[in-house]
């Protein structure tokens, strides 16, 4: 089924506005010049929606928490994971792996959260350790900052529009200075990563997060964030623009350009970021962009129709492209983080942390399958 069109014209917006922020849904509101009513029901019909009709993913920034990326080009795995410890035996620091994808050409690519304190740890672990690794480089990843405004007219002027913006967006690339944070923002984080649409009583369940981390580990229990703490800190984080954004890609574009979705590992050289920055934003073609000391990276979402469009923008960037076929990613490490002692390479006993900090409520009930998000 196809969403609404009232409801296509607020997706398109919340990869600016966050409408859990009253503020923000006044200002969505306005921009569309349609009623609250009509908002909420919007928002619902958006939440509602399978997945496979939406394609959400959350928009944040976790450079302000000192998290770098780590890119490898290396051997495909031969493992299927359903757990992160699956990957144990396959995979250099396993626990640090955020996101895997395989191109069509067989070329696999494997991103890791590295956090500043650990990062020549992780290096030289991840270097030793892949197999058959080709390239790895390292750096910040930006979130995307879309203009605050529908998308008008033809794609291809956004195109052009990017390319001029360039110097603009390269500012952007810059990061940020760093904030106090503790467990509790980890999880906000990472409860949104797996539900980039959900409502505020929804960002409060942690137990699909936390299952997330602990696989086999965890216990037949509901996990909840404990409110008056959770909702001060995500109202922290969201009116600083680092979380709780979200990109839908499916909804962005109108039919038929909606029905022809390629995503795509592009990477190009490091000076071609703020290029490859700018397109992304304008285009809303990607949640956030790599830039490491070598190279630029990111995976876009584009119809088939503006491929060779997106191509021509890219010339003289050494740019290279895969058509992606198999993936999998994870939320932040937040297991392997201490509110006192920090990062560490083996996990916390993380549901004992969670109790002691007092941020959670732990319940005994069954919880039914979640229905994924990514």
């Amino acid at each position: 089924m196809e969403v609404s069109s009232k409801a296509r014209l607020v997706a398109r917006m919340l990869a600016c506005y966050d409408p859990r922020l009253n503020e923000d849904k006044e200002a969505l509101r306005e921009e569309l010049g349609l009623s609250e009513h009509a908002v909420e029901t919007a928002l619902r019909e958006l939440r509602n929606a399978p997945p496979e009709e939406t394609w959400p993913q959350h928009i944040r920034d976790i450079r302000v928490l000192g998290l770098k990326t780590l890119v490898a080009e290396a051997e495909p795995l031969r493992v299927e994971a359903r757990e992160i410890d699956d990957l144990a035996r396959v995979v250099p620091a396993h626990r640090y792996l955020y996101s895997y994808r395989v191109t069509m050409d067989n070329r696999a690519y494997y991103s890791y959260i590295v956090p500043v304190e650990l990062e020549d740890r992780l290096y030289s672990e991840i270097v030793e350790g892949l197999q058959g690794l080709r390239s790895v480089d390292i750096g910040w990843t930006t979130p995307i900052r879309a203009p605050c405004s529908p998308p008008t007219g033809d794609p291809r002027d956004e195109i052009a529009a990017a390319r001029a913006l360039e110097e603009e967006y390269a500012g952007l690339l810059k990061p940020p200075g760093r904030i106090k944070y503790g467990i509790i923002e980890l999880m906000l984080y990472s409860v949104l990563d797996l539900n980039p649409l959900a409502s505020k009583p929804d960002i409060l369940d942690a137990t699909w997060a936390v299952r997330e981390r602990m696989g086999r580990d965890m216990p037949n229990v509901r996990v909840r964030l404990v409110k008056s703490k959770a909702m001060q800190a995500y109202e922290r984080l969201s009116r600083q623009r680092l979380i709780g954004r979200a990109l839908l890609h499916k909804v962005h574009w109108h039919p038929p350009l909606s029905q022809s979705l390629v995503s795509l590992y592009v990477a190009t050289d490091a000076a071609c970021a703020p290029r490859l920055y700018a397109l992304a934003s304008r285009l809303r073609l990607a949640a956030s962009v790599f830039a490491g000391e070598s190279t630029a990276a990111t995976v876009i979402v584009v119809p088939d129709q503006l491929l060779e469009d997106v191509r021509r923008s890219l010339g003289g960037c050494n740019a290279s492209t895969g058509t992606i076929t198999y993936g999998f990613g994870t939320v932040l490490p937040f297991d392997m983080y201490h509110p006192r002692h920090g990062w560490r390479m083996e996990p916390y006993p993380l549901l004992d942390i969670l109790k002691g900090k007092k941020i959670v409520t732990v319940s005994e009930e069954a919880v039914q399958a979640r229905t994924s998000q990514s």
